[in-house]
C-alpha cells in the first residue's frame, strides 16, 4: 500500500516538476562550455556531426562488436578545435560494444537489464601542450534505463601510456536535460530519461605528461553525443559553470535520485 501511494505521489510530482521546469531547463542538447583556461592552451572537440555516420562512416554496426578502422579525430571545423586528438574504442562490453549510429556513439547490445557494461571509450592526445598542468574534459551522454556511466563511475585520466586511472580533482554535472521516458520496472508511472553533461578537471602539474588518455565506460544502450578536451600549461580551478539553471536541475535531480534508490532495492 505504501509503495503504491509512493509511486502515485512520485508520478504526480514528476509530471508537475517536468512541466514547470521546461521553461528553465532546455529540452535540446546543450552546447559544451569553454572553460576559459589560462596560459598556452589546446582544445579538441567532437560534435554530434563528428560522431555521426555522415562524418565518421564505417565505425561498426549493431551490436557493435566490430573493430574500429582507427581513431575518430576531433573536429577541425569547430572554432578553437585543434583536431589532433582521437576517440578510440578501448573494449567492447557485455553482448555488444560502442559504434557510430546516426548522430551518436551507441553502446550496443540486446540486454534489457539496467546498468550493463556497454563498452569502454578513450579520448587520446599524443601531442598535449608542452608542460601540461591543467586538463578539463566534458562528456555528454544519454541515459538508458536510468543509467549512463557503468556503475556510475566517472571518467579517469591516464598519461604517458600508463593506466594510472586518476580520479578528477573536480567534477560537476553541468547539464541534466529531459530526453523522454522509460517503463518503471516496479510497474509504476514511466520514469524520465536524461541527457547528462559532465565536466571534470585534473591538476597534472609536475607529472611530466607527454600524452593523455581519458577513459570511460557507458552502459548498454547509452549514447555519447558530444565530447570536449581542454588543456593548458597553467593550472587554475575553473569557476562553477553558469550554463545550467540550478533550480530546475535541483528539482529534477532530486526526483532522479529517489527513483534510482527505488530501483536498487
Amino acid at each position: 500500500m505504501i509503495r503504491s501511494v509512493l509511486r502515485k505521489t512520485l508520478g504526480s510530482l514528476a509530471l508537475t516538476v517536468l512541466l514547470a521546469s521546461t521553461a528553465q531547463v532546455s529540452l535540446g542538447a546543450m552546447a559544451l562550455i569553454d572553460p576559459a583556461l589560462p596560459g598556452t592552451k589546446q582544445t579538441d572537440f567532437w560534435s554530434t556531426n563528428r560522431l555521426s555516420t555522415v562524418e565518421s562512416p564505417g565505425y561498426g554496426s549493431f551490436p557493435g562488436f566490430g573493430a574500429w578502422p582507427g581513431a575518430i579525430a576531433s573536429s577541425t571545423t569547430n572554432v578553437g578545435s585543434d583536431g589532433d586528438a582521437g576517440l578510440v574504442k578501448v573494449a567492447n562490453g557485455a553482448g555488444g560494444g560502442p559504434f557510430v549510429s546516426g548522430a551518436s556513439i551507441y553502446h550496443g547490445g540486446t540486454s534489457a537489464t539496467p546498468n550493463v557494461l556497454g563498452g569502454t571509450l578513450g579520448v587520446q592526445d599524443a601531442t598535449p601542450v608542452a608542460g601540461v598542468s591543467n586538463v578539463v574534459f566534458q562528456l555528454q551522454i544519454g541515459e538508458a534505463n536510468g543509467h549512463d556511466l557503468f556503475n556510475g563511475t566517472l571518467p579517469v585520466l591516464n598519461y604517458n601510456g600508463g593506466s594510472q586511472a586518476l580520479a578528477a580533482s573536480y567534477s560537476d554535472l553541468i547539464g541534466h536535460e529531459f530526453a523522454g521516458t522509460f517503463p518503471d520496472p516496479l510497474g509504476g508511472p514511466d520514469l524520465p530519461l536524461f541527457t547528462n553533461t559532465y565536466l571534470l578537471q585534473w591538476d597534472v602539474t609536475g607529472l611530466g605528461a607527454t600524452s593523455l588518455n581519458v577513459t570511460f565506460q557507458g552502459v548498454q544502450h547509452s549514447q555519447v553525443y558530444q565530447l570536449r578536451l581542454d588543456q593548458s600549461d597553467v593550472f587554475q580551478v575553473i569557476p562553477e559553470p553558469s550554463s545550467v539553471t540550478l533550480a530546475g536541475l535541483a528539482m529534477l535531480g532530486a526526483i532522479g535520485m529517489i527513483w534510482k534508490k527505488r530501483r536498487r532495492r
